[in-house]
């Protein structure tokens, strides 16, 4: 995946961000994001969890920089959280 750039100023998400979050924290969100094959699995999850949030991603910090880890359909994988933020907005 391609870094977000769409923001106005990255800096000011991040500086909220250092406020907020602490390596280990657990990130909640909504998705309606399809795995593979096209299925839409986040809305299977939603319904038979009767949940609003349908993922988790953990937080870690790595010399400065903030990281989301994440279980994907392609493996775990670990993103710059602004990028991250960027991937759920686009979905």
């Amino acid at each position: 995946m391609e870094p977000y750039t769409n923001y106005s100023n990255e800096h000011d998400v991040l500086a909220q961000s250092v406020k907020l979050v602490k390596t280990g924290d657990i990130l909640l969100r909504a998705s309606d994001a399809k795995g593979p094959l096209g299925i839409p699995f986040m809305k299977l999850v939603a319904n038979a969890t009767k949940a609003f949030y349908t993922h988790a991603a953990m937080a870690m910090w790595d010399d400065g920089v903030l990281y989301v880890i994440e279980e994907t359909d392609i493996g775990l994988m670990q993103y710059r959280f602004i990028d991250w933020i960027g991937f759920c907005i686009d979905e």
